[in-house]
């Protein structure tokens, strides 16, 4: 397993967890941003 490895299983998962909330903003920028539909 990871933890015996020596990896920080519970940080690495909040990190991954905080990258792919990042990752879903920004494509979500970037899509409405292409679509046009951002206009107020």
């Amino acid at each position: 397993p990871a933890l015996l490895a020596g990896v920080h299983v519970d940080r690495t998962k909040i990190i991954i967890f905080a990258v792919h909330g990042l990752v879903g903003a920004l494509a979500g920028v970037v899509l409405a941003s292409r679509m046009t539909s951002g206009q107020p």
